[in-house]
């Protein structure tokens, strides 16, 4: 993302922002998700209670994200790759809507 991280609640536009991954279940990656023009206005949700959240829920990280399975998935927002259905939207990243995350990292860049 291109706009700076905040606690303030509400969406954030960025027509340039993306998601990623470098390995998903069943061994494919890396991939790269751009966000959909009509969409850059819901990029990501700022939540003070709440971790990182892209889009309309296609990627929800909650407090707690490695001690439950809080987490979820669900691309709207961001374009799927070629040759996935929309019903791979609910377990793209994971291989389940809902996930416990391991580890997670984000950057700001400027």
């Amino acid at each position: 993302m291109s706009t700076a991280w905040g606690s303030e609640y509400g969406f954030r536009a960025c027509a340039d922002a993306f998601i990623f991954l470098l390995h998903r279940p069943g061994g494919v990656g890396p991939v790269k998700l751009a966000v959909r023009a009509e969409r850059a206005q819901e990029a990501i949700k700022h939540f003070r209670l709440m971790g990182p959240n892209f889009g309309t829920g296609d990627i929800r990280v909650e407090s707690g994200a490695n001690s439950d399975t809080q987490g979820s998935t669900n691309i709207q927002s961001y374009v799927l790759p070629p040759g996935h259905a929309p019903v791979d939207a609910l377990t793209f990243f994971t291989g389940a809507k809902k996930f416990r995350a391991s580890e997670v990292e984000f950057r700001i860049l400027a």
